[in-house]
């Protein structure tokens, strides 16, 4: 499913050249028409179409060979991906949107291929980049190294992602918070429906802890809610 952007060649400027001389020859061809010299002309016809036969032959050799070497290339570059295994860290990756509809393609694709996604069916990389760009930015990985989310955020940014690095854990009186797992949020995600619980509005959402962290609650589903950033608010100053 790799679709990629390819840069535009500007191999074709020597076609300008062919142009002025083959401009030139069919004047010559002309002129020589023009005294009835048969002979010479269907020889330098034939000179030229000889000419440009090869010429264009041989570019098109050149450009298959170059062709086949970026296939490889870039089915390396993937198999590399499938390969990397991303060590615990403390830090998310967050895409924000993309800079084109070619861009949001890129994304899909290349995070089918690296840990957290690729796993997963191909409706749900799908669905997260929907997410991204109707709702709110979304984590495509979680818990990860400085050095992976690094890693990643580039890989994201020449595809046409725009992305930022989060660190996912704070301390506070009783030591580290837990980042929320990516397939808990899944299964929160699809148990709500992708709304508000309380208002059933699908914008600015945001996981709620039933019991607070704070107070005993955990990173699981049974303890996790989806609320609107207003309803969470309003809920935590009721609390």
């Amino acid at each position: 499913m790799a679709k990629r952007r390819r840069r535009r060649s500007s191999a074709n400027r020597p076609w300008k050249l062919y142009g002025v001389l083959i401009g030139l020859l069919v004047l010559w061809t002309i002129l020589l028409a023009a005294v009835r010299h048969w002979t010479i002309t269907l020889v330098l016809l034939a000179i030229v179409a000889a000419f440009v036969y090869y010429r264009h032959r041989g570019r098109s050799a050149a450009q298959q060979r170059a062709a086949l070497h970026e296939e490889k290339e870039w089915e390396a570059n993937r198999q590399a991906w499938r390969e990397l295994t991303f060590d615990a860290g403390p830090y998310s990756v967050i895409v924000s949107g993309f800079e084109d509809v070619t861009a949001q393609e890129d994304v899909t694709d290349f995070l089918c291929d690296i840990p957290h996604w690729r796993d997963q069916a191909v409706e749900e990389v799908e669905a997260l980049a929907q997410r991204i760009v109707h709702i709110a930015p979304q984590p495509v990985a979680e818990g990860v190294t400085q050095a992976n989310a690094i890693y990643v955020k580039e890989a994201l940014e020449s595809r046409g992602a725009k992305v930022k690095i989060r660190e996912t854990t704070a301390r506070n009186g009783s030591g580290r918070r837990e980042a929320i797992s990516a397939a808990v949020r899944r299964e929160v995600w699809q148990r709500d429906g992708g709304q508000c619980v309380d208002c059933g509005s699908r914008e600015r959402l945001e996981y709620d802890h039933i019991i607070a962290v704070a107070n005993g609650g955990s990173n699981t589903a049974r303890n996790l809610e989806l609320r609107c950033e207003k309803c969470n608010r309003s809920k935590g100053a009721n609390v």
